[in-house]
């Protein structure tokens, strides 16, 4: 599945970006435990960080059917880098109180909302249709990978270092998906014309509960 250029590109930025994602939420975790010493405050941070995909995340489908998704993605990543370099700040300052950490956990949830679903239709632009069961495979593979060298390796630099050099590393981890996204080809428009917004949250929620 590497084989093709523009997959390639984009797996390989992902799999940066998502080990810094994971070494910033573990820096995160850190931060407000070592400040509240509450298991109640790190349930929070997990809501705000979490919460706006459950909430948010079919008006980010209905945004995707309706936008440039390739546009669209790049002002996500584009954003949550943004949301990286004020908690990066905030940290250098001493600043990154319990507050601070839910307002920017908060503002990356909902950020992700309106990511996810552009994400998640982006990988049928770049491979075969026939290729697309294994590129599939290699975008759960990338996360899963992540997930394990991203903790480890926060855990590495935060006993010899900061929480900021973690949100430091991640606001740069970025530049390579931005960049990766550029390359690909813009976003066709959706075939015919979009269904109402309204119509087609009552398509998605009659599937979620009427199809085992």
């Amino acid at each position: 599945m590497l084989r093709y250029p523009a997959f390639r590109r984009v797996w390989l930025g992902a799999m940066v970006s998502s080990i810094g994602t994971w070494m910033e939420g573990l820096g995160m975790q850190w931060l407000m435990a070592e400040q509240t010493g509450s298991t109640v405050m790190l349930g929070w941070l997990a809501a705000a960080q979490l919460g706006p995909m459950l909430l948010l995340g079919i008006f980010g489908g209905l945004a995707t059917d309706r936008l440039d998704r390739r546009r669209l993605l790049l002002t996500t990543q584009l954003a949550t880098m943004l949301i990286a370099a004020g908690l990066t700040v905030a940290s250098a300052l001493d600043q990154a109180t319990p507050t601070v950490l839910l307002a920017l956990g908060l503002l990356g949830g909902i950020t992700l909302a309106f990511n996810a679903p552009a994400w998640q239709v982006m990988t049928p632009r770049l491979v075969p249709r026939a290729e697309l069961h294994r590129a599939i495979a290699l975008q759960g593979l990338q996360f899963n990978l992540a997930r394990v060298v991203g903790p480890a390796l926060a855990g590495l630099l935060l006993a010899q270092t900061s929480a900021t050099v973690l949100f430091a590393l991640n606001t740069l981890s970025f530049v390579a998906v931005i960049l990766a996204i550029r390359s690909t080809e813009p976003a066709p428009p959706p075939p015919g014309p979009v269904p109402a917004a309204r119509a087609q949250i009552l398509e998605a929620l009659r599937f979620m509960f009427g199809d085992p």
